[in-house]
């Protein structure tokens, strides 16, 4: 696997096809915004910031609440990761984009990808707080999950078909990923020299917030359909 071809050609397919992951990733995250804006307020949304409510039964009713938009959200942002990926695949093999056929593609799979994100974000936490490596090593094993369901159109045997790609590369795949971390630590110092410029209002931060969301969602999807489209390859 080759891991800087992969960062090339995510960077590659992102600057020319800027208009449209850029679009997707937006949509999406907008979507989500807005309707935890309406449920909970624009301040939470913002600042994330506890909510007050009156008297002890409507603390519950608002947990409660917040933990359905919790769930409710991962299947949004689940069907989200499933476009962009649909997208990046499809450039990738110079095939032209159709956003309403991989809105259907992740309809229909969203039970799997919804589930599926659930359990190997627990497996990974887990490891993670055993001594670290586990979980890097977990993530190496699970990193390609989303393509493997909504481009191989695999179900819960999605997990089964993650083990063998990453057979004998886990270590490297999960490494792989170090790049996109330090590049979302970079767009958040970005974020936070810009609105240190233009000051921290509830529209600059949202404005902010969303473009820089957007972005990183949108190349850790390219780079992640790169990383699949490779571990395709060597089989061959």
């Amino acid at each position: 696997m080759n891991v800087l071809l992969a960062y090339r050609r995510a960077f590659s397919l992102l600057r020319e096809n800027f208009l449209l992951f850029f679009t997707l990733a937006f949509a999406g995250i907008v979507a989500v915004t807005v309707i935890e804006a309406v449920l909970f307020g624009i301040e939470y949304t913002v600042y994330g910031a506890s909510i007050q409510g009156d008297g002890d039964e409507a603390v519950i009713n608002l947990t409660s609440g917040m933990v359905l938009w919790g769930l409710f959200s991962q299947i949004i942002l689940s069907a989200l990761s499933a476009v962009l990926h649909l997208a990046a695949w499809d450039v990738m093999r110079g095939a032209p984009p159709h956003p309403m056929a991989y809105i259907n593609r992740a309809a229909q799979m969203i039970l799997p990808l919804f589930l599926l994100s659930i359990v190997v974000g627990v497996v990974v936490g887990l490891g993670l707080m055993l001594l670290i490596f586990p979980g890097i090593y977990a993530f190496g094993i699970f990193a390609v999950l989303v393509p493997v369901i909504v481009i191989e159109g695999r179900g819960f045997e999605a997990l089964m078909r993650c083990i063998e790609m990453s057979r004998g590369r886990r270590w490297q795949i999960a490494f792989s990923f170090t790049g996109t971390i330090a590049l979302l630590f970079a767009a958040m110092m970005v974020s936070g020299a810009v609105i240190g410029v233009v000051g921290s209002s509830i529209g600059a931060l949202l404005a902010i917030n969303t473009v820089v969301s957007s972005l990183v969602l949108a190349f850790f999807a390219i780079f992640t359909t790169e990383v699949y489209g490779q571990l395709v390859a060597d089989e061959t």
